[in-house]
């Protein structure tokens, strides 16, 4: 019996991730089951999910969480971790011993690979990408999903947040505000599309809703997207997904995005720039320059980069990426390679070799 740990409840976290798992594993034959450890707002799939709450010895445990949260996979025959760093947790001997509680532990960043190895004098940490569901991202027509929701013909703009300052929300509307003043951008056909699952700082949210007012742009703000459906059709109906982040271990929404035929925009960080440059090679026109100083969280400054978005570059590709054939041009350099992100070819890769060895 294969054992999934994950939560039940968000598609744009730990939930894609191991619901992904456990539907691939079950299509290749595995006798899988699900026994989430957060449930929530039902998940709009096809998928059976059998709840089990405990595991023998001779079973394959799979946990999909921080990994601070590691120590609680039981004693199985093979035991895998599935997740990054909390940038918050700082104790290093808790977070090793964590790590040595699994026999394998895949993180999202192939740079973390050696350094985690190194901070935690450990040899099980290995490099797993996150990825996109294909049955949630193939056969759509884009400008039919931007009639359905009343924006064909406008430039939209995205961000997936959870209204998290980390997140640097208001970082996307200063950049707005820039591109209209310095480069010229035409606001009246810009429409700006916030997704996100929940609220996590209501002043945060507070702040972007009055900013978006002041800048006088077109808005919408989706608030509690748990449906994985809806989720996908919001990411299919953006031009452009901006991602300035200062904490990512790594996030599916940049497959997620490429496989929407959505041009994501990211932080010059290792953990979102590597996926950029598998996918796409290197585009300057995607990666946002970052200011002179870093951000280190406090396990930062041994394993995890943080970078400050620099906002007038954001706002110059923001203008750029406004011509349709420049994101074109660059989506046709991208989606050659993002198949080999779909989680169905992630787990034939990298969990279906070490399962059938055990």
């Amino acid at each position: 019996m294969i054992i999934i740990d994950a939560p039940l409840t968000n598609p744009t976290s730990f939930a894609s991730i191991g619901l992904s798992i456990y539907k691939y594993l079950k299509k290749l034959g595995f006798n899988v089951c699900y026994s989430p450890w957060a449930l929530g707002y039902p998940v709009n799939r096809d998928i059976e999910i059998n709840i089990c709450r405990s595991a023998s010895r001779n079973d394959v445990y799979i946990r999909v969480s921080h990994i601070d949260s590691f120590n609680v996979i039981p004693p199985c025959k093979l035991r895998i971790g599935i997740g990054p760093i909390d940038i918050a947790f700082n104790n290093l001997n808790y977070l090793r011993s964590c790590i040595l509680n699994t026999h394998y532990t895949f993180t999202f960043c192939r740079a973390y690979v050696d350094k985690m190895r190194k901070v935690f004098n450990v040899n099980n940490v290995y490099f797993m990408p996150l990825g996109f569901d294909p049955d949630y991202f193939n056969d759509f027509d884009k400008d039919k999903i931007k009639k359905m929701y009343g924006l064909h013909g406008r430039y939209v703009i995205g961000m997936v947040t959870r209204f998290d300052r980390r997140e640097n929300p208001t970082t996307l509307i200063s950049a707005l505000q820039l591109a209209k003043i310095k480069n010229k951008l035409n606001l009246n056909n810009v429409s700006v599309v916030f997704i996100s699952n929940e609220i996590f700082d209501l002043n945060c949210f507070e702040e972007v809703i009055k900013q978006l007012r002041s800048l006088g742009v077109h808005y919408r703000i989706y608030v509690g997207v748990k449906d994985f459906v809806e989720y996908s059709n919001l990411i299919k109906l953006l031009d452009v997904l901006v991602i300035c982040s200062t904490y990512e271990s790594g996030t599916s929404l940049i497959p997620e995005a490429i496989a929407s035929r959505t041009v994501p925009i990211v932080t010059n960080q290792v953990s979102l720039v590597e996926y950029v440059y598998d996918m796409c090679g290197c585009i300057n026109d995607i990666i946002i320059e970052s200011t002179d100083s870093d951000v280190l969280a406090r396990v930062g400054n041994t394993v995890v980069d943080a970078k400050i978005p620099n906002t007038s570059d954001l706002a110059q590709k923001i203008c750029r990426l406004s011509s349709e054939d420049l994101r074109q041009e660059i989506l046709s350099k991208c989606l050659s390679k993002v198949n080999e992100y779909s989680y169905e070819n992630i787990v034939k890769k990298y969990l279906v070799p070490i399962i059938e060895k055990s």
